[in-house]
């Protein structure tokens, strides 16, 4: 969004404006090159712009960070898919209600079926499930922003494509409620401040939490 803002006041500089609009457009633009210019090298915000089906890597400006980008959330996929599968081997008991395979199962057509494809199937490492993951995502269309009069909502996206990227939505369920603001924070500040004054400076932590939930709530 940085880019398309700076391009647009460049489109804004080309036009016949008088000096006034021109020194508008000229303070706008440096100062977003100057707070914004390093934003990709964020590692949140690129994460959650790399997890956009909006964006993906197609709005990276720098090469390199779109590179490191897409190698951190790889780094992260692969975590989070060996946490999962560690708890589940944790969670993993026998039953002992279910009685063992009869003798005559080894002449099943369905357990010589299963014999054959699981000679065939390849479970593979938290590694190698992270990089086939992120490249089917990659590889898929890119959302447009809009569709006629339409805005297209990435949490929509997700909630229809979470069976093909099993992974890949847990990590954005992580990163995909980042607040691009911390105006809601500083309200709660504020109200805390009006919470503890010089007539109640004896209120005990917990009691500040549990006043300062239910005035926010």
């Amino acid at each position: 969004m940085t880019r398309c803002l700076i391009a647009a006041c460049d489109k804004l500089r080309a036009e016949d404006f008088n000096d006034i609009p021109n020194e508008i457009l000229n303070n706008l633009r440096t100062g977003l090159i100057s707070r914004f210019s390093l934003l990709e090298r964020s590692g949140t915000f690129s994460i959650c712009t790399f997890l956009d089906p909006r964006y993906k890597l197609a709005v990276f400006s720098d090469a390199n960070e779109a590179k490191n980008t897409k190698k951190r959330a790889q780094d992260l996929l692969m975590a989070l898919i060996a946490e999962d599968e560690a708890a589940a081997t944790d969670n993993e008991t026998p039953d002992s209600s279910v009685a063992p395979p009869e003798e005559n199962d080894k002449f099943s057509p369905w357990t010589i079926l299963n014999k054959i494809v699981g000679t065939k199937q390849r479970t593979g490492t938290p590694l190698s499930k992270a990089i086939k993951e992120i490249a089917t995502y990659l590889n898929d269309d890119i959302l447009p922003v809009k569709n006629d009069k339409t805005w297209n909502c990435p949490l929509e996206w997700w909630r229809n494509h979470r069976y093909t990227y099993p992974n890949l939505v847990q990590l954005f369920k992580r990163y995909g409620n980042v607040m691009a603001t911390s105006v809601p924070s500083e309200r709660i500040f504020s109200k805390t401040g009006l919470i503890i004054n010089e007539c109640r400076t004896r209120l005990t932590s917990g009691k500040v939490k549990q006043l300062t939930f239910l005035n926010v709530n």
